[in-house]
């Protein structure tokens, strides 16, 4: 299949997909290395160990809701150096000041557009920054 091209789904798929409960059970599976046949052989007490699990996790900070929601529980700031996210950083900066704001009316040149980094240089010619 070229780029571009779809495949139809079947309906009985679709509506499996539209199910919100459906696709938390499979981004809960994909999180935990699951594939769906493994995670569909799992004891239903341990699929459901799993789902409560992530149900309690925090999708901002990673910790109980429990725990993060409790406004006695004392917070310390940490910190650690990443300097693959630093050069992102840097390099979100010089495109926002290259390409300055449209406005609402367009859309800018990064809009869309994901920066990673790599160790490699993956498209020397791309000179975006």
């Amino acid at each position: 299949m070229g780029v571009g091209q779809r495949v139809a789904i079947r309906p009985k798929i679709a509506a499996r997909l539209a199910d919100p409960e459906r696709l938390f059970e499979l981004s809960t599976a994909k999180a935990w290395g699951y594939g769906i046949e493994e995670w569909e052989a799992l004891p239903d007490e341990k699929r459901d160990e799993l789902l409560e699990y992530e149900r309690q996790i925090c999708p901002r900070c990673g910790n109980l809701r429990s725990v993060c929601s409790n406004p006695d529980v004392p917070w310390y700031p940490q910190r650690s150096m990443c300097y693959a996210t630093g050069a992102r950083e840097l390099t979100l900066r010089r495109l926002h000041k290259k390409h300055k704001d449209p406005g609402t009316d367009a859309m800018a040149p990064t809009d869309g557009m994901t920066v990673w980094m790599s160790r490699d240089d993956l498209s020397p010619d791309d000179e975006f920054v």
